[in-house]
């Protein structure tokens, strides 16, 4: 059982993003790719490409991800901005195929408790910058 507060921050944050690429592999959606744009690559997965970028902030790396999407014509049924330490339900693909939707906002949060070290989710009234 993984107990964030005997992990150092380096160390916690590499146990999320294990936790975000674990994730992905019960995605049952078969269509979908993932650009992580980052200064460094990261551990490889099938699901996974890496754009390097100097950026060296979120604000500045959401605006290089956006014109690069652009640039390079990349077409999506969807498109998730995500952290490295989200998590993502594995049947989202699919909920959202089959509505007929702009945006879909998923009304749970769902995140790893740093007081319990357990995944938790909770009902949020607010919507998650991963709408």
């Amino acid at each position: 059982m993984l107990h964030p507060l005997s992990l150092d921050k380096t160390h916690f944050r590499n146990k999320l993003h294990s936790f975000f690429l674990e994730s992905l592999n019960h995605v049952q959606y078969d269509n979908f790719r993932i650009l992580v744009f980052a200064q460094k690559e990261g551990p490889s997965h099938s699901r996974i490409e890496y754009v390097l970028t100097d950026e060296d902030t979120k604000e500045k790396r959401l605006r290089f991800a956006k014109k690069y999407i652009t640039k390079n014509n990349i077409k999506a049924d969807y498109i998730f901005r995500l952290d490295d330490d989200d998590l993502i339900n594995p049947n989202s693909f699919e909920r959202v195929n089959s509505l007929n939707c702009d945006v879909f906002v998923d009304k749970f949060h769902t995140f790893l408790n740093v007081d319990s070290g357990k995944i938790a989710q909770q009902e949020r009234s607010w919507f998650p910058n991963t709408t």
